[in-house]
């Protein structure tokens, strides 16, 4: 019994002096073996954490660039680019809207007095022509003519309606679809106690007759107007 006591003794020192050193040496490496380890580590978490940040914060926007604030993006310099463009093609396109607005005529009008007009009509001309009266029904040299040609005022020869835009409409009247461009200008008529439409010559303001929305399609239009306004120029053969 006694020479094994001293074995076992030793095995006990031994086992503790071991424990010692792994202690030792683990605390050793903990705090001074590789301190850059943890500066590491600390700067990942910071950079984790500033990019979860940052990406609550710009969630549903651009992110900010990385050019300083001082040195404008090439995006502002289009930006100011498009700027001054857009005002320039503004100017330039209400110029343009603004004469295509107003257009002159490719006709002189013709403004004579009353004494001058019965020189150049006939009594019933001037009756119906100057002063807006209306012709008979069916009694217009015009109401079944048929021919192809140009119908022009009576009082200046300015063109106002094509053969082919004549129908019959049984109005008792010439009547017409459509007018040529420029042709005729229309009032408002309220005269006998109706709200009528009357339709004159855009030359000489002569009176012709009304235009009513009772015609056959494409128009709609039915211009009715007195034989005794017009005057028929037959188209040539050729």
């Amino acid at each position: 019994m006694n020479r094994s006591y001293p074995q076992t003794s030793r095995l006990f020192t031994c086992r503790w002096s071991l424990v010692f050193v792994f202690t030792l040496t683990t605390a050793w490496s903990v705090g001074y073996a590789n301190p850059l380890d943890d500066l590491d580590s600390a700067e990942r978490q910071i950079t984790r954490e500033s990019a979860v940040s940052n990406r609550g914060k710009y969630q549903g926007r651009q992110q900010p660039t990385t050019q300083p604030a001082s040195q404008p993006t090439v995006h502002d310099k289009n930006r100011k680019k498009r700027k001054k463009t857009s005002r320039r093609v503004t100017r330039k396109q209400q110029a343009k809207q603004s004469r295509k607005t107003f257009k002159r005529p490719k006709f002189r009008r013709i403004r004579l007095s009353n004494a001058q007009w019965r020189r150049r009509l006939s009594s019933e001309e001037y009756r119906v022509l100057r002063e807006k009266g209306t012709e008979r029904k069916n009694s217009g040299k015009y109401l079944h003519n048929k021919k192809k040609g140009v119908y022009v005022c009576a009082a200046c020869g300015h063109q106002l309606y094509r053969s082919k835009t004549k129908f019959d409409s049984g109005s008792g009247w010439p009547s017409f679809t459509k007018a040529i461009s420029n042709g005729i200008r229309r009032k408002p008529d309220r005269s006998h106690g109706m709200n009528r439409t009357e339709i004159v010559c855009a030359r000489c303001d002569s009176h012709l007759g009304h235009v009513f929305h009772d015609g056959p399609k494409p128009t709609g239009e039915r211009h009715c107007v007195n034989s005794i306004s017009l005057k028929f120029k037959s188209k040539p053969r050729r």
